[in-house]
């Protein structure tokens, strides 16, 4: 196959006039290479506006299954992480992390607060003009934006997300998971393109316990563990990335990758899920800071962009091998 660019820009010299940074974020060993563009806003308001200049620029957020796989995938002749563009800065992801209350106890306890993983499948992230208007107004809630049950569209729109897995328009379907295990194991047919969308829900008190915030360590040996301390968290068992990473298998190639840069530990941060009924957007750190959801939306804004066509031709691409134009 030969080589194939695929840009975020339908022209060449568009590219030259875009002040952000057009980097790769995705490169199989096929001679491809998916590139897109890094929408930094500073202050405040930068998620919002980063996630609005993706918009107004007719391109697509990248997923975070993208992202991470990308990761992975970074040529074995770079052997330090500050020399890789995929690894060397932090993006937005599009992927959102709920806290939602199980009113109806559907999920077994009335009110308990459940985890809902939305992946390349927003609730809240696509409108821009509400995440800025609550950063402006103050209503953030420790970072993270609430959502108005009291509102009768809201309480529905949560209901049919939590219960049904239908997200505004968008019917997950067989992609709507209500156990990190259903997810793992379907995952395992996944095909990692940029039309795949789902949703894991979880009880927060089962996330907390098997992802706990913080560092996990990407070879756990338990027979090595000194009991007097705090306990070793297996980076190889944590939801919280697979997850991010469309499964178990990805999300150990990304810690393989790591380990070759020399990292021995791999990040994985949350809030604590004690906030019900709000929403954070996920970022994926630099260096080995991992994937975190700690983040406030009144912060700088890195969403990653990328042309809708450039991703239906890079896919494409993959699975029919005889691709060979060029999309710029």
């Amino acid at each position: 196959m030969a080589d194939t660019y695929l840009l975020l820009d339908r022209q060449q010299t568009d590219a030259q006039s875009v002040p952000e940074k057009i980097r790769p974020f995705f490169t199989p060993p096929t001679g491809a290479q998916l590139r897109g563009v890094r929408m930094y806003r500073q202050r405040i308001t930068g998620v919002a506006d980063s996630i609005q200049a993706v918009q107004e620029a007719d391109l697509a957020r990248v997923a975070s299954f993208l992202l991470l796989h990308g990761r992975s995938l970074v040529p074995e002749e770079v052997t330090s992480w500050q020399e890789s563009p995929e690894w060397n800065s932090w993006d937005d992801m599009n992927h959102e992390r709920l806290v939602l209350k199980d009113t109806k106890g559907v999920y077994g306890v009335r009110n308990a607060h459940m985890v809902v993983d939305l992946v390349n499948a927003p609730y809240f992230s696509d409108d821009h003009e509400r995440i800025r208007a609550a950063v402006q107004d103050g209503a953030l809630v420790r970072g993270a934006l609430q959502f108005n049950r009291s509102n009768r569209k809201e309480r529905n729109a949560l209901n049919r997300l939590l219960y049904e897995g239908v997200v505004g328009d968008c019917v997950l379907g067989n992609r709507f998971f209500t156990s990190v295990g259903d997810f793992e194991d379907a995952s395992q047919g996944f095909v990692l393109d940029g039309d795949l969308a789902y949703a894991v829900v979880r009880p927060a008190v089962e996330a907390l316990e098997n992802s706990p915030s913080g560092y996990h360590l990407i070879d756990h040996n338990p027979e090595t563990e000194d009991q007097s301390s705090q306990r070793d968290v297996d980076g190889r068992v944590n939801p919280d990335l697979s997850i991010a990473t469309g499964g178990v298998k990805p999300a150990h190639a990304l810690l393989n990758r790591a380990k070759k840069f020399g990292f021995t530990q791999y990040g994985s941060w949350h809030d604590g899920y004690q906030l019900p009924d709000s929403g954070r957007l996920g970022v994926a750190g630099g260096s080995s800071l991992g994937v975190y959801f700690v983040s406030g939306l009144g912060n700088d804004g890195a969403s990653v962009g990328v042309a809708p066509e450039a991703l239906d031709a890079f896919f494409k691409g993959l699975r029919d091998s005889n691709l060979e134009r060029r999309v710029e």
